[in-house]
């Protein structure tokens, strides 16, 4: 409003200028004064003198008012855009990548050894806590429990009658003792030869899906050797490796999102079971795990996962964007709009931060609640310049 009042006195003010410009251009311009006439000539001297003058007014205002138009040209209001600085909530989260991992995923290897002689599952199957997964040869276990339990009748027989003849007081305790003693180691290696013959049956450990089959008839089998693998998808957790300088920040029960880029679920919010006490030496970090069990059907062991963990938050604390946050050598400033009179100015403040997380940043020195912090047009703003808060 100041600028166009401004403008329109210039205008008015150069339009009177030139209006008596020509008037006395016009006056000037008189016809030629014949020889003699010295009286004329005086007159006419007196007028130009007079004109001059004039002219010397006009132009002295005409630079005035170029001078003028040049120091407003100098006088520029930045428009930027502002926002309300007010006391918030900041909170941090600890971005990680979780793995779905189970206690109830195992390989299953045989107790025995022996020749494969038929295998009962396949991928994909489910299957229930002790139902056979292959059989082994057992023919020779059962061969030699046949033949124990054919000792174990004879010894059984002599044991009778020598315990008889003991009574009677006939016989030696020594036989009686031997007799008996038979009887016991017999009956203990029955016991062990079906506990044998019970291991040449793989079976299941627990109730859930086979992952895979690694034997073929007639293959070999031993102790040790991987032959099915069996997923129960129950005790399922998340389990992530953190560094170790968010240890003292994380507790039992902190919330947790977890988010699985690979399938269509929404973001799930549980909490921290449990954090590992100890810091691994070889990579210097611990692990932090979140139950799975019931999140999902669809969720598999050695999944992937994104995980944000909320480690830290500030209540009541003064906020900015960081890329308001500008930086020469060691200093860090930003700027805001102030009344100065009737307009805004910039002013330009140094300021100490504290905790970040995505976007914004903690300011806990240089700006105070209430105040105006510029966000956009800052980066063309210098301490005093003139500014149009939006």
């Amino acid at each position: 409003m100041v600028n166009r009042a401004m403008q329109s006195l210039r205008s008015g003010f150069l339009a009177v200028m030139l209006t008596g410009l020509t008037l006395m251009l016009v006056a000037s311009c008189t016809p030629e004064i014949p020889e003699g006439q010295d009286a004329e000539l005086r007159a006419m001297l007196e007028k130009l003198q007079v004109s001059r003058d004039s002219l010397d007014a006009i132009i002295a205002g005409i630079e005035k008012a170029l001078k003028s138009d040049s120091t407003d040209a100098d006088v520029r209001v930045v428009p930027v855009k502002t926002t309300m600085l007010e006391p918030t909530k900041l909170e941090h989260y600890v971005d990680v990548l979780g793995n779905v991992t189970s206690d109830r995923n195992v390989m299953v290897s045989p107790r025995q050894s022996g020749i494969v002689t038929q295998v009962y599952v396949k991928e994909g199957d489910r299957v229930s806590e002790g139902k056979p997964l292959a059989q082994l040869d057992a023919s020779l276990l059962e061969r030699q429990l046949k033949e124990t339990e054919t000792q174990l009748e004879f010894a059984q027989t002599v044991f009778e009658k020598r315990k008889r003849v003991w009574e009677q007081k006939v016989g030696s305790e020594i036989e009686y003792l031997s007799a008996k003693n038979d009887v016991s180691t017999l009956e203990r290696r029955i016991e062990t030869l079906k506990q044998q013959i019970g291991d040449m049956t793989i079976r299941a450990p627990f109730a859930g899906m086979v992952d895979m089959v690694q034997l073929r008839v007639g293959e070999a089998a031993s102790p040790g050797m991987p032959s099915f693998q069996v997923v129960s998808l129950q005790g399922l957790q998340i389990q992530s490796a953190i560094s170790e300088r968010f240890r003292s920040y994380l507790r039992k029960g902190d919330p947790v999102e977890i988010y699985f880029p690979h399938l269509d679920l929404d973001t799930i919010r549980t909490k921290i079971a449990a954090i590992s006490e100890a810091i691994d030496a070889s990579d210097r970090t611990f692990e932090v795990f979140v139950r799975a069990d019931g999140i999902s059907s669809s969720i598999r062991p050695n999944m992937t996962c994104r995980m944000r963990l909320n480690d830290r938050t500030l209540d009541s604390v003064l906020v900015a964007p960081i890329n308001a946050i500008q930086r020469f050598k060691d200093e860090q400033f930003v700027y805001v709009a102030k009344m100065k009179g009737d307009n805004y100015v910039a002013e330009r403040r140094v300021v100490e931060t504290g905790l970040s997380y995505d976007a914004n940043i903690e300011v806990s020195r240089g700006l105070q609640a209430g105040e105006k912090l510029v966000t956009v047009g800052f980066q063309n703003l210098a301490d005093g310049v003139l500014v149009d808060p939006q």
